[in-house]
This record gives structure tokens, C-alpha cells and sequence, in this order.
């Protein structure tokens, strides 16, 4: 099942979250695998589809983070599937 993680942070910190983003690519290990991403720079939040994977390395990320930011993280049904049932 996939999740949306969203990530908020002080705009101005901006520069950080980029540069701690690249760093994170460099290291992934690719067990939780980003579906999709999207940056809302001017409000300082970055949303990503993921789809679940080691609950380690989710918690891992989440301590990656924790200094810049806020980290949420839930699990997502697609509406389609919820409609035909």
C-alpha cells in the first residue's frame, strides 16, 4: 500500500533541504521506493507518493530530517478502488 510523506520546514532553510536531499540520493538504499515528489518552495513542504517499504529505513529518514523540519507519514487508499468495492 502506498503512503504520502510530507515534509515542512522553514522556507529559509530552503538551501539546507536541498542540499540534504542530494546527500539522502547518494545514500538511499532503495527500500522505500518514492513514487513521486513535489516541492512547494514558497511554503516550505515537499509531499512524496511512496510505497511501503522497511519500517527501519522510513524511521531512519524520519531521523535524517527531524532537524529541519516536521515529518508525517500515512498510508493512502487509491479513491477508485474504495468506489467499485
Amino acid at each position: 500500500m502506498p503512503s504520502i510523506a510530507i515534509f515542512t520546514f522553514d522556507p529559509q532553510k530552503f538551501d539546507e533541504v536541498i542540499e540534504r536531499r542530494k546527500q539522502e540520493q547518494a545514500t538511499a538504499c532503495r527500500k522505500t521506493k518514492i513514487l513521486a515528489e513535489w516541492c512547494n518552495t514558497r511554503n516550505g513542504r515537499i509531499v512524496r507518493l511512496i510505497e511501503d517499504g522497511d519500517h527501519e529505513e522510513i524511521l531512519a529518514a524520519y531521523r535524517m530530517w527531524s532537524d529541519l523540519g516536521t515529518l508525517e507519514i500515512f498510508p493512502v487508499t487509491d479513491m477508485t478502488e474504495l468506489i467499485n468495492q
